[in-house]
């Protein structure tokens, strides 16, 4: 190594004085003369000033780099910490170097380089360069996972250690639909500190177009950093978990971090793990699994939130209910209050009207931005069709227009919305019923009285004028009339009924018990304000047909278009009643239950929403399994060669061994009858949990059991089954089908009771092992009766 030139004549000039004193000792004690001795120490004494002198030189010269070092540092104001900081990292940065040398000659180019442009720029690197180590994929049924092992910054080994600072370390995680992101960053303290905001980590989420997203994936938020979380240490080593929230349309998150309370040091390895939806798995999803964000009237809302995973978004807290539950679908209709009837939070805040001197939507146009910006479908249903198609006071159509799809319910007002306001999606939705809520479960028994359920408007003439004469045919029939009103005690004229049937009113009832109010006769009453609609009438009519009660009604298209003559039309005929038969009455109830329950249902009108908008998922399978149950090795056999040959059931196919048969019976029947499209099953180890209930189901809501005595003698077919199987979507307990023979006992129909025995029925797999346990020992199960 080269040596400055001050200290090489420093080091001569020592040398010469040593020379020239030896040389005067070593004259004067040779020749004995004094003044050689003199001469050669005055010239020694010359040297050493010299050399005096040029140290002295030096030394200044040093404190002046010194002082000026000093000065740039106060002119920069870098703190002494800092100082350190960047000491120890391009410290680090030399051994991570040293040791990329010796991994590979590849990479020294690229050292060197790097190296080179900052020589140049006269300065050290500023921030860090991320690398992802390692990218691991896994999924489930349901779930899609990457593990990744990250290195922060890419000059260090994973194991090493970064300081942190003001300046954020970054680094981007690649993201395709995920929910959720955990992360595990390591801090270090090598005083032992403890802090619990020792570091923040701060994230964002971008879009595939790398457009920043409006979303909140962490718990805290502020204006200087977005939305950011604590890092805590405690001690030498502390690991955070830290879990982020996602958006699915986001494909990158950036995180940041940077030091708070103190400067910890961060594990240069981080450890990520990104959760989702299995893509694959989308499309097997069935329809009350897709995720609904609405806002609905009480009715709707009580309607749909049984056929998907639907929440009602609150007025003030949308967003964070949105960022909470991630929806696949937004259904709004044309709410007047909300899902809460009381509180009315979207109380004139989804129509708007010429009344209003400034937009009261606000919050709803925000929702439908957002979903825009997440790719999240709109979907609007418009249930004030026709009457307030063209009303500007309460105009819900403008609002329809605003969203990706419009349902209408009425067929007519689809032409209208795209001939006049070129909307591409329009179509009709009627109403519908929801079985859960309006079946024909016997509660007590019926009178013949003919009940009404429905209040008394005064501003509509004609609606007025038929209901008087539809009440005034029913009591010169002879028949009781019922009437539960509305607006029971409201002191507005325009609700208020004639005098004349105030004596028949009754005060309403909440909307959960209206059930059993339609099914306190086999008569029950509906007023259609709109008459001249193919799919618009009052909803009331299915929610009578589908509690088993007769309609009375004035004549409507859509009710004549939908069920015909199985509705009296006392309008059309005053002296219907008087000719109607129990035999007709009995007859049209059961046509009228069978079709609401099979093609009338928020089920379907939900699968034709899902359809529309472009949500994937599984339809509802038709061809459910049949189970036999046999009690011993022989019926086994019996039923196995039965069912090889039913080629016209194209559902799975089951063979039940119960609890009767012995271990040894139940391996050899495994043998010989786990084939050819047969399955073999056996009780006790669906009891105990070691056989999955899905080997029966095969992903099915319902199954077909039948005991083997049942069907030994018996063709069966789906077609047999098809209108006992409908009651499957009300009912959680097994259901039972009424039989001929003498063995099986029967019950009324549509009625609970308990039955240790049956000859064949529908069960689900949250009810399929009590049921076994019951029958096993004999004992009766709760069973309802079709």
């Amino acid at each position: 190594m080269r040596k400055p030139k001050l200290f090489v004549a420093t080091g001569v000039l020592v040398v010469i004085t040593a020379v020239l004193i030896s040389i005067a000792l070593l004259g004067f004690l040779v020749t004995g003369q004094a003044w050689l001795l003199y001469g050669l120490v005055v010239v020694a004494c010359a040297v050493l000033c010299a050399f005096v002198l040029i140290t002295m030189i030096r030394w200044e010269r040093q404190n002046q780099r010194v002082n000026r070092a000093i000065s740039d540092l106060r002119r920069k104001q870098v703190n002494g910490e800092e100082i350190v900081g960047a000491l120890a990292q391009h410290s680090d940065q030399l051994v991570a170097r040293i040791e990329r040398v010796h991994e590979t000659k590849n990479n020294i180019p690229q050292v060197l380089e790097v190296s080179e442009k900052q020589a140049e720029k006269g300065a050290p690197r500023v921030g860090n360069t991320f690398e992802i180590l390692r990218q691991t994929p896994s999924r489930s049924v349901r779930e899609s996972k990457v593990d990744l092992d990250i290195a922060i910054d890419s000059y260090f080994a994973p194991f090493e250690t970064v300081k942190l600072s003001k300046s954020p370390l970054t680094i981007d995680v690649p993201l395709e639909y995920k929910d959720t992101v955990e992360c595990f960053v390591t801090l270090y303290s090598r005083d032992f500190e403890s802090s619990p905001k020792a570091a923040i980590i701060t994230a964002t989420v971008f879009n595939d177009k790398g457009q920043k997203l409006d979303y909140s994936c962490l718990p805290s938020h502020s204006d200087a950093y977005g939305c950011f979380q604590y890092l805590k240490v405690d001690g030498l080593t502390t690991v955070n978990t830290v879990t982020v929230s996602v958006p699915r349309q986001a494909r990158k998150l950036r995180l940041s971090l940077y030091s708070w309370s103190i400067a910890p040091e961060l594990q240069n390895g981080l450890k990520v793990i990104t959760r989702g939806v299995n893509r694959e798995s989308l499309s097997g999803r069935k329809p009350r699994e897709i995720k609904v964000a609405a806002i609905l009237d009480e009715f709707s809302y009580n309607s749909f939130k049984f056929e998907c995973d639907m929440i009602a978004l609150s007025y003030k807290e949308w967003k964070k209910e949105l960022e909470r539950f991630q929806p696949d679908l937004f259904l709004c209709e044309s709410a007047w209050s909300g899902a809460d009837s009381k509180t009315r939070p979207w109380k004139g805040r989804v129509y708007s009207s010429e009344n209003f001197s400034s937009e009261n939507r606000g919050e709803l146009l925000k929702i439908l931005d957002y979903c825009k910006e997440q790719g999240i479908p709109t979907v609007f249903w418009n249930k004030e069709d026709p009457s307030h198609y063209d009303d500007k006071k309460h105009n819900f159509v403008d609002t329809a227009l605003k969203f990706d799809h419009i349902f209408t319910t009425d067929e007519n007002c689809v032409a209208r919305y795209k001939s006049e306001y070129g909307h591409p999606s329009v179509n009709a939705l009627p109403f519908a019923v929801q079985p859960r809520l309006f079946n024909p479960i016997v509660e007590s028994r019926r009178t013949n009285a003919a009940i009404f359920a429905g209040g008394w408007y005064s501003n509509h003439e004609k609606r007025s004028q038929q209901m008087e004469e539809i009440f005034d045919s029913i009591e010169a029939s002879g028949i009781d009339l019922k009437i539960y009103d509305r607006f029971y005690g409201s002191d507005d004229e325009s609700h208020r009924y004639p005098k004349r049937f105030v004596p028949l009113l009754n005060p309403s009832v909440p909307g959960e018990d209206m059930g059993n109010v339609y099914k306190e006769s086999t008569l029950g009453v509906t007023i259609n304000t709109v008459t001249e609609s193919p799919t618009m009438f009052a909803r009331r009519i299915f929610e009578l047909m589908a509690c088993n009660t007769f309609v009375l009604s004035n004549y409507s298209e859509g009710v004549h278009s939908f069920f015909g003559d199985n509705v009296l039309y006392l309008d059309k005929e005053p002296d219907g009643l008087l000719r109607l038969t129990d035999e007709k009455r009995d007859k049209a109830r059961a046509k009228n239950l069978h079709l609401v329950l099979a093609e009338h249902t928020y089920r379907k009108r939900f699968k034709r929403i899902l359809e529309v908008s472009g949500i994937a998922h599984a339809d509802f399978d038709e061809d459910y399994p049949l189970v036999v149950r046999v009690s011993s090795f022989k019926s086994a056999e019996s039923a196995f060669k039965r069912l090889r040959n039913m080629g016209e059931w194209s559902g799975v196919k089951v063979i039940l061994l119960d609890s009767a048969v012995s271990d040894l019976e139940y391996a050899t029947a495994l043998t010989d009858f786990n084939r050819d499209g047969v399955r073999l099953v056996y009780s006790p180890l669906i009891l105990d949990g070691s056989t999955e209930l899905s080997e029966i189901f095969c992903g099915n809501e319902i199954a077909l059991l039948t005991q083997w005595e049942a069907l030994e003698n018996k063709e069966l077919k789906y077609e047999m089954f098809a209108d006992q199987r409908l009651h499957a979507q009300y009912v959680d307990v097994p259901i039972v089908i009424s039989e001929d023979s003498e063995k099986f006992s029967q019950a009324e129909k549509y009625t609970f009771s308990k039955r240790s025995s049956f000859a064949t029925g529908f069960v689900k797999p949250n009810n399929l092992k009590d049921l076994l346990r019951h029958l096993s020992t004999s004992t009766p199960a709760t069973v309802y009766n079709v």
